[in-house]
C-alpha cells in the first residue's frame, strides 16, 4: 500500500536527523512520547483515489517534530522553531524525490502548543501527497 511506502519513507528521514520516531493517533501523544527530539507521525489520510490497476492517490501527511523546550529563552525558542521547520521542510522535499511520489502538495508548517508539563518545543507539518500506482 501507497500510504505504508510514504509512512516508511517519513520514519527513515526523521529518524536519519536524530528524532525517535512515534506513529499513532493524535489522541495517543502524551502518553505515547517518552524522550525528545521526538517525531509524531499522524496516521495517513486517503484523501482520493483514482484507476482501477493503475492511478493515482492522494493522502494528507502530518508530521509534528518535538523538542525539549524546558528553560529556553525566548529568542532560543525561536531558534529551535526555525531548525525544526527547516527539517520538516527537508523532510518533505526527501519524500518528493522518491519513485512513487509525483508530487508534495500545499505544504504548511505551523508551530504548535503542546499542553505538556516537560514546556517542549514542537512544529507541526501538512501537506498533500500525490502517489502513482
Amino acid at each position: 500500500m501507497n500510504h505504508s511506502h510514504l509512512s516508511g519513507v517519513l520514519r527513515a528521514a526523521a529518524g536519519r536527523r536524530g528524532y525517535t520516531v512515534y506513529t499513532g493517533s493524535d489522541d495517543r501523544m502524551p502518553q505515547t512520547v517518552a524522550a525528545y527530539p521526538a517525531a509524531w507521525l499522524s496516521p495517513m489520510k486517503l484523501l482520493s483515489s483514482d484507476g482501477r490497476s493503475h492511478g493515482t492517490a492522494i493522502y494528507e501527511a502530518s508530521v509534528r517534530l518535538m523538542r525539549h523546550g524546558h528553560r529556553l529563552t525566548p529568542d532560543a525558542e525561536q531558534a529551535e522553531r526555525c531548525r525544526m521547520e527547516e527539517q520538516l521542510i527537508d523532510l518533505f522535499t526527501e519524500l518528493s524525490g522518491d519513485e512513487r511520489v509525483i508530487a508534495v502538495e500545499r505544504l504548511t508548517v505551523r508551530p504548535d502548543a503542546l499542553s505538556r508539563p516537560d514546556g517542549c518545543v514542537a512544529m507541526t507539518a501538512v501537506a498533500r501527497i500525490v502517489t502513482h500506482f
